[in-house]
């Protein structure tokens, strides 16, 4: 279970045209590759509808900028493109903690920039709790009991 995880962050590595021309070399089953390009296709999805949501919301209700033309507003949408231009290419891709006390911070007003925090770590955090079901997996907590049954019987 553990190795369609590992195939999975590789699989994000490449074009789907790469997956599907490669895929023998890189020693996907078809079935492995379908799951693979549902999940990432899923996932990326959901971190778009989910994850990166806090970049298309309008302004917290205490924005100080709202006098400033909507400038959060505006500079979401700026940084929205940015994300999807760069994260695209790896779903699992995330803001770092020095995106939120150094970029972002530059261009959200204080409010917004903690209201946006905590929806983005909501959001990851259910993100990340949906995974295993996006490849067609058991819960984590299952998984997690069967590595430590696995482990436990191991020699």
């Amino acid at each position: 279970m553990v190795d369609a995880i590992a195939i999975y962050k590789v699989s994000c590595a490449f074009t789907v045209d790469d997956l599907m021309s490669r895929a023998s070399e890189i020693e996907f089953s078809a079935s492995l590759l379908r799951t693979c390009l549902s999940a990432r296709t899923t996932f990326v999805f959901a971190q778009g509808n989910h994850t990166y949501r806090f970049l298309r919301t309008p302004p917290s209700a205490g924005c100080s900028a709202l006098d400033a033309a909507d400038a959060c507003h505006t500079k979401r949408a700026r940084t929205l493109d940015a994300v999807l231009v760069q994260k695209a290419i790896s779903p699992l891709a995330y803001f770092p903690p020095v995106l939120w006390t150094g970029l972002l911070r530059e261009h959200f007003c204080p409010n917004c920039l903690a209201e946006s925090r905590r929806e983005y770590d909501d959001s990851r955090r259910r993100l990340w709790d949906e995974l295993p079901e996006m490849f067609g997996l058991p819960s984590w907590e299952e998984l997690k009991a069967a590595r430590e049954a696995d482990l436990a019987g191991g020699d």
